[in-house]
């Protein structure tokens, strides 16, 4: 720690704070520690305390810096955490107005404020009893009035000079100011990641060993359209209109910052013991009925028949109360929470610890990452991830400063996103185009759920074709009873398939003038640069699907190329992209050496590879692998893949079957 510590303690007089500095001395020793009473500390500098009570305000304020500052000196020269008994306010109750004494130097001197809200009744019963100091008689009505106008006074002007604040109640003062000063001696933005590191740990080796693929969630207005944390706060406040404490924290300087965070968590600690906080969180889970949306609830629950998928939450929120949620919707086995709110979860969630979770994710554990979140908090975990969902909910819900932070993303190509709009009837944010438009569907959960998984580097490369279409058009490839002409019209239907279901997505549309049946003039569309466009099917297997593609693109040129050197310079250098097509990539070796040669020629024009089956050790590793990972302006489109290795002859040779030529192998 390279701050030095030091700890206020601070309450009405009467509410046990020299008491408690004593006690912690005792148990805490002075190897570490140094305990000061500030009362003592200021007779020191004056020659005591009588003697400080004839100087005038100015001079008294003067006296407590100078005493705070020599605190400061002597914990600097030990390198001790300071633990000081110490005043904010005072207040006589002949006078209207409380007096603050808290000095500038104290400000920038506290590193964390424990105010002792001991319970007004106490303080008096204590006052009435103290035999070594002579104290005013004061009302209860008055000490409440004081404790709850210092409190809130301190809160903010902590909250103002970034010192950590919170309360502790008198039932429970010795043992929570122990844990508090233990995790303020030794919390910092290192350990905080190491401890959130381990939790992540703990959720991965009690997981799957078949683990390929992790889906990573924000809870707040992600899982369902509520701000938990606000809803806590809320159901505290005697004024349900006045602003929560939460809102008043990450409104501040502080914004959402690391220091934030762990203001939150020590708000969170001021309610009370584990017993209440509880029940606190089970009000807002169950009283207040939180629950998931209806097609991320049934999302999760699919997810979890698969045992290559694991599903976390990574929350900035109360981890319990989602902890809650997830239970009574079934999904407490299956997803797990990671998170905080409280000092015993050993951390806090931030957004840069989001960003280094999925990090830990995909470098130590090998995993591909899928993300999902709705603010500005999340932008960082959905940059990182290797594919990013962004939930956009209704306009009352969605987080507003989230359009502006994704634009910049996205237009500085940080980003790449979809969004799920939740309700789907809700407007989109941005538009479709930049911020695609999913939906918890069967093609969404294809590349999930299908066997082998497209490797990660390669993963925005490569389009597999989903759902059920694909499956029913793979099945006529794959009948041995069909052959010749009737085979040669499937593979062109699937080239039509592929062109108009994914190139056209892919590539891009332009508009076009057309003569209207009825007469006049209207636009049409077609693809972009559909005229500087050659399709080039690789020997006689791909020619049908050539055809196919063709048919979608009528205006492409339709080149056939044996070998690489077929495709010259003259022809290349004319176009904006080339679609090389064949039926089957089985190595991948092949194609590799067409790629190769045309980008030689041409060093900008797009290529994309069309094929029904590709062979996934050849997308895995090797040369059309690595190409992939390499060439930005390289894509792959395909109906499927497959990891059934073979090398067609006769009968399964695809060129064969589609003209009849079986016999000739």
């Amino acid at each position: 720690m390279t701050e030095t510590i030091i700890v206020g303690i601070y309450g009405v007089p009467g509410s046990g704070k020299t008491f408690l500095t004593k006690e912690l001395e005792k148990i805490l020793g002075t190897d570490k520690y140094k305990s000061f009473d500030g009362s003592d500390m200021i007779s020191q500098v004056v020659g005591g305390l009588e003697r400080f009570k004839d100087l005038t305000e100015v001079q008294q304020a003067h006296v407590r810096a100078v005493a705070i500052k020599n605190i400061k000196q002597q914990c600097d020269e030990e390198k001790k955490i300071g633990i000081i008994a110490g005043h904010y306010m005072f207040w006589d109750e002949e006078y209207r107005d409380s007096q603050v004494i808290a000095t500038e130097e104290d400000y920038k001197t506290y590193t964390h404020i424990i105010y002792l809200a001991t319970s007004a009744e106490v303080v008096v019963q204590r006052r009435e009893k103290d035999n070594q100091r002579t104290r005013p008689v004061v009302s209860l009505s008055h000490v409440k009035r004081w404790q709850d106008t210092e409190q809130e006074k301190l809160k903010d002007a902590c909250l103002e000079h970034g010192i950590l604040y919170t309360s502790i109640m008198e039932s429970e003062v010795l043992e929570k100011a122990l844990t508090l000063i233990n995790d303020f001696s030794t919390h910092d933005k290192n350990r905080n990641l190491v401890q959130a590191d381990k939790k992540l740990d703990d959720v991965m080796e009690a997981g799957n060993e078949k683990l390929e693929v992790v889906l990573a969630f924000d809870a707040d207005n992600t899982l369902a359209p509520v701000d938990t944390g606000h809803m806590f706060w809320q159901g505290l406040l005697s004024d349900p209109e006045s602003p929560t404490p939460l809102k008043k924290l990450f409104g501040s300087h502080l914004g959402y910052s690391y220091e934030a965070f762990r203001q939150a968590t020590l708000y969170y600690e001021s309610i009370g013991d584990e017993a209440r906080f509880e029940a606190l969180c089970n009000q807002v889970a169950v009283a207040k009925k939180i629950t998931l949306h209806k097609e991320i609830g049934s999302f999760l629950q699919t997810m979890a028949k698969h045992t290559h998928i694991g599903c976390i939450v990574v929350t900035c929120g109360i981890k319990r109360v989602w902890e809650i949620v997830l239970q009574r919707a079934g999904l407490s086995d299956t997803v797990k929470v990671i998170g905080g709110g409280r000092i015993k979860d050993g951390f806090v969630m931030t957004p840069s610890v989001k960003t280094a979770l999925v990090s830990r994710l995909q470098q130590f554990y090998k995993m591909t990452v899928w993300a999902f979140g709705d603010s500005p908090l999340d932008l960082g975990m959905l940059s990182k991830a290797d594919r990013a969902i962004v939930v956009v909910g209704s306009k009352e819900t969605r987080s507003k400063g989230m359009d502006a932070a994704l634009n910049t993303l996205l237009e500085n190509g940080i980003l790449e996103a979809q969004q799920l709009v939740l309700p789907p009837i809700a407007p989109p944010r941005l538009d479709s185009i930049r911020l695609p438009i999913v939906s918890l569907d069967a093609e969404f959960l294809h590349p999930l759920t299908s066997s082998p998984l497209i490797p990660n580097n390669i993963a925005t490369r490569i389009i597999i074709a989903s759902g059920n279409t694909p499956l029913v058009l793979a099945t006529k490839t794959r009948d041995a009873a069909i052959s010749g002409v009737p085979l040669q019209e499937h593979h062109k239907k699937i080239g039509w398939y592929l062109a108009t279901h994914f190139l056209l997505d892919l590539l891009g549309v332009e508009e076009q003038t057309i003569n209207h049946v009825q007469g006049h003039q209207v636009p049409g569309y077609r693809l972009k640069n559909e005229e500087q466009t050659v399709i080039v099917p690789l020997m006689r297997g791909g020619e049908p699907l050539a055809f196919g593609v063709n048919a979608a693109f009528e205006s492409a040129a339709f080149v056939h190329a044996k070998i690489p050197a077929d495709l010259n310079s003259t022809l290349l250098q004319q176009m904006h992209t080339v679609i090389l097509v064949d039926a089957v990539i089985n190595s991948g070796n092949s194609m590799a050496e067409f790629v190769k040669h045309v980008r030689q020629l041409h060093a900008t024009i797009r290529i994309v590879i069309v094929a029904i089956v590709v062979q996934f050790e050849s997308i895995k590793q090797g040369a059309l692998h690595d190409l992939l990972a390499s060439d930005e302006r390289l894509w792959l489109v395909a109906l499927r893949v497959s990891e059934n290795r073979y090398t067609g002859k006769g009968s399964t040779d695809t060129g064969h079957r589609l003209f009849s030529t079986t016999f000739l192998d």
